[in-house]
């Protein structure tokens, strides 16, 4: 009597045939091992003239576990300098924010006329920038000029460089920020080269890398070089900008984090 083998399922022949290719599917949510890419890359740049291509050696340098780990640790630094910005921002706000919402508390000029600054006991009273609810009803803030000044209509002025250290700490963050999320572009798009456009746009959260950094960089350009009339009119759009995506972050920076894990588990 002799037995039989039992034939593997259609199913199992199937992955295992398209263990690296995707299996069929048109979109994967799951992050590709090291191994999977290599496979990606052979199949895209070896030929028969060319059995180890530098692509080929690229991509190891790419995955290797000390160019991981310095992608973690520009991925967490560029997230402090978000929130080191947004601090910024908080305790030294934009001069368009302060222009919008402050008072003008002058002196009562001559005739009863508090339009016209005048002199207190003759001393020139300075104009007072005081934040308030602009806009709101005038009983809401009258009491926020201290006699004997009242308020006027004159626009409030604001020293834009009076901080200077808060411009320096400004231009430092930028400088950081264009050069982490800069590397970054640049080994996404080699990641897109190496892979193939349609096997790299197959994978989901390699397409939310791109999206994430790409918009991240174009936020931090344009609101550095747009002029400032438009500025005036997009204030408070680059900080809830940093905020909504730092959620993104965290899954740009785990798939770094998986990647290390399982290679180190291999």
């Amino acid at each position: 009597m002799t037995s039989e083998e039992s034939p593997l399922p259609a199913s199992a022949t199937i992955d295992r045939r398209n263990e690296y290719s995707g299996g069929g599917k048109r979109f994967s949510f799951a992050v590709p091992t090291t191994k999977e890419e290599n496979s990606m890359v052979k199949k895209r740049h070896v030929t028969d003239d060319n059995k180890h291509p530098w692509q080929c050696r690229l991509l190891e340098i790419l995955n290797s576990q000390t160019v991981q780990y310095i992608l973690i640790v520009l991925l967490l630094l560029d997230v402090c300098i978000i929130f080191s910005e947004l601090a910024l921002d908080a305790f030294y706000p934009n001069c368009n924010l302060i222009e919008r919402d402050a008072i003008s508390c002058c002196a009562v000029g001559e005739g009863g006329d508090p339009h016209v600054v005048g002199a207190v006991d003759g001393f020139v009273v300075e104009t007072m920038r005081l934040l308030g609810a602009g806009g709101e009803k005038d009983e809401h803030h009258s009491d926020l000029c201290a006699a004997p000044l009242v308020e006027t209509s004159h626009p409030a002025g604001c020293d834009d460089y009076k901080y200077e250290g808060a411009h320096i700490a400004h231009a430092v963050l930028f400088a950081f920020t264009l050069i982490i999320l800069g590397l970054f572009e640049i080994e996404l798009l080699l990641m897109v080269y190496l892979l193939g456009p349609k096997k790299y746009f197959s994978q989901v959260l390699y397409v939310l890398d791109l999206f994430v950094v790409t918009v991240s960089l174009a936020l931090e350009i344009t609101f550095r070089v747009v002029h400032k009339d438009i500025l005036h009119d997009l204030v408070g759009i680059h900080s809830i900008s940093c905020v909504a995506l730092c959620p993104n972050w965290s899954w740009f920076g785990g798939k770094y984090y998986i990647r290390v894990a399982r290679d180190k588990d291999a």
